[in-house]
Parts: structure tokens; C-alpha cells; sequence
């Protein structure tokens, strides 16, 4: 049995590369964000809380799906990082994809997030495979830097080209697969609209995504819970970010992913959330 973990938007905040001249990029607006909402939300200790949980599960690999800083600085990845060190410090496997706040503005995308996380990444360019046993896990990059007051993501012709080369590959290798991007693929369940902030091109993503068949496809970005089994047959399941402290509502509290493969696929779906100050019971889901 393949256990592979999932945190997801972990919102790491610390400014200590700030500069004055950051008030003058898109860095002005995650301030302020931060400050009057995201902050009150976001906590390094509900992290490392979940970090901790995940290190007694001890899954083979554990993902994270993007979004581990606020506004792209690198103090706030170098923090990530040290949250996220008991992970490998116990021997499990780790691996990291962008999200849109980690490319928030051009300095921090342009390869440095893909540098800063070397250790943690599994090749030089998008799709990117990291292998668990029989479990292939296929990691695109579906960040982008954009205008003021968005947050959309896009998977480009040449790794949407080079996805369906992987998958096959390893497919024909006898391997499971996985897929894991920052956005979502399917409309946001609590937004009426999502046209800021969506995967564009979804719909004929999904459709390449179909045709490859995984087993499970893995998300985060909209900090809310949904579990989905499409008539495709395909598994999707989106966590709320693994740092979130929030009560008001379930489908909002932090939560972790475990997700369990044998050689005929993907057995089990577990999610941890975080209730009176700590990460619960492991609870399946319906597959």
C-alpha cells in the first residue's frame, strides 16, 4: 500500500524581505488582504499542527499543492520551509507545486520559487513526476502572475503536450496516477461567479484529463472542501488550506489529505480536520 499526504494554501506569513518599493506592485493589495482578512485566518501553529499529524501517519510522499507564501517573498517560503522540515526530517518524501500567491508578482516567479525548493521539486520544467511504489504522481504548474485583483491559473499548450506524453509513459510502466495542480478544474462550489479567479481553459483540460484516466486528481486554492466523483469516473478532491483556523463553516477548517493506492488503484480517501485545536480522526470518504 502507497499512503500519499496533502496540504494545501498554507499561507506562510513573514515580510522580512519586504522593501519599500513593494507598495508599488500587486504586493500593496496581499498586504491588505492579509491584514484585514487572511491573517485572522492563517496560522503558522495550525501548520505545524498538521505537519505533525501527517508525520505520525508517516504517508510515503506528501504533496503540497501551492499558495505556501502570501506575496511571494522569500522570507515567507523560507519559512514554509522550516514548518515543513519535520516532514523530511522523519524520512518522508516531499514534494511542492506553486500557486498563484507564490508567483503573486514577476520577481518571485521567473524559476525562483522552483529554485528556492530545489530539494523538494522533481525536475526542471512542468508536468513534473514525482514516483511512490506504484503511485506516479503527476505535479503541473498551473500558477501565473496577473493583473491587480485576480488570481486565475492556465496549464500552457506545451505542458498540456508533455502531460499526455508522462501520463502515458508511465501508464505503459504499469504505474497509478495521480494528478496534482494549485487550481481548481470544476466550478468553485461557493462562488457565483469565478471568472477572476478560475483555471482557463478548464473544460478542455478536464476533458485531457479524462482521456488519461487517474486515479485521483488533487487541488486546493479555493480554501474550501469538495469531493467529487465526475461521470468520467474521474476522483477529484479539493482541501481547504491546511493552516486555516476557521469554525464558521465545515467545509472552511483546516484540513489534511491521506490517500491510499494498491496496485489496482486508488482504495482510500481520508481527510483530518482540525477541531478544538487539533487534527481529528482520520474520517473516509465515499468513493
Amino acid at each position: 500500500m502507497v499512503k500519499i499526504g496533502h496540504l494545501t494554501d498554507l499561507h506562510v506569513q513573514d515580510w522580512s524581505d519586504f522593501h519599500l518599493c513593494d507598495v508599488f506592485t500587486k504586493r500593496l493589495t496581499g498586504f491588505a488582504n492579509y491584514k484585514f482578512f487572511r491573517g485572522s485566518h492563517h496560522k503558522n501553529g495550525v501548520l505545524a499542527l498538521a505537519v505533525e499529524k501527517l508525520v505520525l501517519a508517516a504517508p510515503d510522499l506528501v504533496i503540497v499543492t501551492g499558495d505556501l507564501s502570501n506575496v511571494g517573498f522569500r522570507s515567507e517560503w523560507k519559512a514554509a520551509k522550516r514548518l515543513l522540515r519535520p516532514l523530511e526530517n522523519a524520512g518522508i518524501a516531499l514534494r511542492v507545486i506553486p500557486g498563484n500567491h507564490d508567483y503573486y508578482v514577476h520577481q518571485s516567479a521567473s524559476g525562483r520559487f522552483e529554485s528556492y525548493f530545489r530539494k523538494w521539486q522533481s525536475g526542471k520544467e512542468y508536468p513534473q513526476v514525482a514516483r511512490s511504489g506504484a503511485v506516479s504522481c503527476i505535479l503541473l504548474n498551473s500558477a501565473r502572475v496577473t493583473p491587480l485583483f485576480t488570481a486565475f491559473g492556465a496549464i500552457d499548450p506545451a505542458q498540456r503536450e508533455r502531460f499526455v506524453e508522462m501520463c502515458e509513459s508511465e501508464r505503459a510502466a504499469g504505474q497509478r496516477l495521480l494528478v496534482a495542480l494549485h487550481h481548481h478544474l470544476t466550478p468553485a462550489p461557493h462562488k457565483r461567479y469565478d471568472g477572476l479567479r478560475e483555471l482557463k481553459g478548464a473544460t478542455s483540460f478536464l476533458d485531457l484529463i479524462t482521456q488519461m484516466k487517474p486515479d485521483l486528481v488533487i487541488h486546493g486554492h479555493n480554501h474550501f472542501a469538495q469531493l467529487q466523483r465526475l461521470k468520467s469516473g474521474i476522483t477529484i478532491q479539493g482541501l481547504s488550506s491546511s493552516s486555516s483556523d476557521r469554525t464558521d463553516l465545515a467545509e472552511r477548517r483546516g484540513q489534511i489529505g491521506l490517500y491510499s493506492f494498491d496496485q489496482n488503484g486508488l482504495q482510500s480517501i481520508e481527510i483530518s480536520e482540525l477541531s478544538t485545536g487539533k487534527f481529528g480522526d482520520w474520517m473516509c470518504q465515499p468513493l
